[in-house]
């Protein structure tokens, strides 16, 4: 006759059953970060990417015109490639049809300014599962008009026929 004994991991944690509730939540999150999913609204805290941008329009800027600016948040990797290979003007034209094809692929966050203007500390918000960040500008000039953006807060000066941006 063959006597099988428990094994002593079992009776340790037969005795202890808050021990499986409290381990629960933790191998659930191992398993969301495993599978590839994106990160849940609730634990994204403190998203990377840029927080807040100071626009500075010079005297000058765009030739004596408003600028229009956007700062675009894309969570979506082909939304990435798609739109990180426009120019600005063909990103001005193509947004509404963007918006279409990737309805929450990105996120625009918006500003329109005046030659001479001053913009301090607009609020940008990142996203969770950024995959990039880009600025558009859109000049009368010609030109790409675009950046790929860091992760820190940036200071972009709008000039006569192009902007710069420093962190």
């Amino acid at each position: 006759m063959i006597v099988r004994r428990p094994s002593v991991q079992r009776a340790r944690l037969a005795g202890r059953p808050w021990l499986s509730i409290a381990i629960a939540p933790i191998l659930l999150l191992a398993m969301l970060g495993l599978a590839g999913c994106s990160t849940p609204s609730w634990l994204c805290y403190l998203p990377p990417g840029p927080h807040d941008v100071t626009l500075i329009a010079t005297p000058d800027a765009n030739q004596g015109a408003a600028v229009a600016v956007d700062v675009v948040l894309i969570s979506d990797q082909v939304a990435a490639k798609q739109i990180g290979a426009l120019s600005a003007s063909d990103y001005f034209t193509q947004r509404t049809q963007l918006e279409h094809d990737f309805p929450t692929g990105f996120v625009v966050r918006s500003w329109g300014l005046a030659p001479g203007q001053v913009a301090s500390d607009m609020p940008v918000n990142p996203t969770c599962n950024r995959v990039s960040t880009l600025l558009f500008a859109r000049y009368a000039t010609p030109g790409d008009h675009r950046q790929v953006l860091g992760t820190s807060n940036i200071v972009v000066t709008l000039g006569d026929s192009d902007f710069s941006v420093a962190p």
